[in-house]
């Protein structure tokens, strides 16, 4: 399994049009594949829980009080403004996990015939999770959930999925955030069945969750 946190980790690689985001997004994340991977995971935020049932409804307003850019609506056709100028507004990374996330629908033949892709809170109904493949796209009940807002935590659901229900055996996942070392930390000592779990936080940097939490365990 790979997880992935695209938009400010890749941003927009080059591309002048959003037309070519999509294409590009899928090349970089095949090219992260650990051999044998058959199982891609992305996952976004939530931008439309209202604020009183917001986690982050605090910073959330505070947000919408500061100078924020305006709300852009992806198109093919449409370039593609200053990255920094459009993460102003929250709105936008999710318009853009929903504009990523339909391209992929349409052209679904993107991904090579072995692999499946899984998107948690990227599509327009932001609580559906869905399972796009080379032919295929179907809605994932089990991953679907209309509440949860945070991405760091979300990708944990998927990571038990992806284990218990998928048999993986080996995980990466692809973050420099400390929330989502500790949080694998944690969920990889209640996956008996997870034998490695590593997160990548660069090009050449693989943490082995495995190996530290058994360093941090008592001997016997």
């Amino acid at each position: 399994m790979l997880y992935v946190a695209i938009v400010y980790r890749f941003q927009f690689l080059g591309a002048k049009t959003f037309a070519d985001i999509t294409q590009r997004y899928v090349r970089r994340i095949l090219s992260l594949m650990p051999s044998n991977c058959t199982c891609v995971n992305v996952v976004g935020d939530r931008y439309d829980i209202g604020e009183d049932k917001s986690l982050k409804g605090d910073e959330r307003q505070r947000r919408n009080q500061s100078e924020q850019s305006r709300e852009f609506h992806p198109s093919n056709a449409l370039p593609v403004p200053d990255f920094k100028m459009l993460m102003k507004n929250p709105r936008n990374k999710a318009n853009l996990l929903e504009f990523v996330t339909e391209s992929l629908f349409v052209d679904k033949q993107m991904i090579p015939e072995n692999v499946a892709f899984i998107l948690g809170g990227s599509s327009r109904d932001s609580g559906r999770t869905v399972v796009i493949s080379n032919s295929t796209v179907s809605t994932l009940a089990e991953l679907s959930y209309g509440l949860h807002e945070e991405a760091d935590a979300r990708i944990m659901a998927h990571l038990w999925y992806s284990v218990e229900q998928l048999g993986c055996t080996r995980t990466v996942v692809h973050s420099t955030d400390i929330d989502i070392i500790i949080l694998s930390m944690y969920y990889y000592c209640c996956l008996a069945s997870l034998p490695e779990l590593r997160v990548q936080t660069k090009p050449d940097r693989f943490l082995a969750i495995h190996e530290l939490v058994a360093s941090l365990l008592p001997r016997t």
